[in-house]
């Protein structure tokens, strides 16, 4: 997604389908972000169906985070993750919502074309869920 100082970027995936060995999968995202200098905050949200037995009728993942340029190709931030929020109304196949926060490390290559970031986060919850780690690209 482009980046533009002091401006609105927003951007979307179709939904597409996706063939596995036991499942079909229809997905879309759709990501914002905003920047102030060094400063950007982003957000996504991801909705997902699976057509397979037990499994929810749709699956929300909301992220959120903010991020501060520190050098030209290094940012330093932090995120939230939203999973299964579907489930905060009803229970649900994965046993209902679970939020993380963490840091996050972002290493940006080819003026912003391509972005590597590593996160960690921890459970908000008190359900006993897993910490929960990231490494990825955007």
């Amino acid at each position: 997604m482009p980046h533009v100082a002091g401006r609105i970027a927003v951007g979307g995936q179709p939904n597409k389908m996706i063939l596995n060995r036991d499942e079909t999968r229809l997905a879309g995202r759709l990501a914002a972000s905003y920047d102030i200098d060094r400063l950007r905050v982003a957000s996504n949200l991801h909705a997902e169906r699976v057509f397979a037995e037990g499994r929810d009728p749709i699956d929300i993942l909301v992220l959120a985070g903010l991020s501060y340029r520190v050098m030209n190709e290094i940012r330093v931030g932090a995120e939230y993750v939203g999973q299964d929020l579907e489930e905060a109304f009803d229970n649900g196949a994965e046993g209902g919502p679970r939020h993380y926060l963490g840091p996050s490390l972002a290493l940006n290559l080819m003026s912003d074309s391509i972005q590597l970031v590593a996160g960690a986060g921890m459970a908000l919850q008190s359900r006993g869920s897993a910490p929960w780690g990231e490494l990825g690209r955007s």
